[in-house]
């Protein structure tokens, strides 16, 4: 005897809205999130960038903005607070050479760093990038925000 000839064939599952079912709504957090690297794409190619790079150089421009002009490497290593020391040195090390960041000044011994403003246009090229990739999103869904 087969157990599936045997089965009712009515399906269980309500016809409701997923989202309902979850008792949410998307956010603009999850849009971000779920467009984050259609967001970073025109970026990473414009720029030659790694996502890594555009992260830890948008924690640079916002401890630019609400911290200070300057920044050591132990003060972005705290406030992006994602990377390992390993990694950070070498993201600092290449977005240098990349000429997004400069040496401003050594006090004490340590070394502080600004944007240059190649790296204050990659950051703020990312606006555009964002209104761009939501855009499409909220179209290709009819999404209304």
């Amino acid at each position: 005897m087969n157990k599936q000839q045997n089965t009712d064939s009515a399906t269980t599952v309500r016809e409701e809205n997923t989202l309902e079912l979850y008792n949410t709504t998307g956010s603009l957090s999850q849009y971000i999130v779920y467009n984050l690297f259609r967001i970073l794409r025109p970026i990473r190619k414009k720029f030659n960038l790694t996502i890594n790079e555009i992260v830890i150089l948008n924690g640079m421009m916002l401890y630019h903005k609400y911290v200070g002009s300057s920044f050591s490497y132990s003060c972005i290593l705290r406030y992006v607070g994602y990377f390992n020391d390993k990694k950070m040195k070498y993201y600092f090390g290449s977005l240098q050479e990349k000429g997004c960041i400069m040496l401003f000044d050594v006090i004490n011994g340590a070394k502080r760093y600004r944007l240059t403003e190649k790296g204050i246009e990659e950051v703020n090229h990312m606006q555009e990038s964002y209104e761009k990739a939501l855009y499409k999103f909220t179209q290709d869904n009819n999404i209304v925000l």
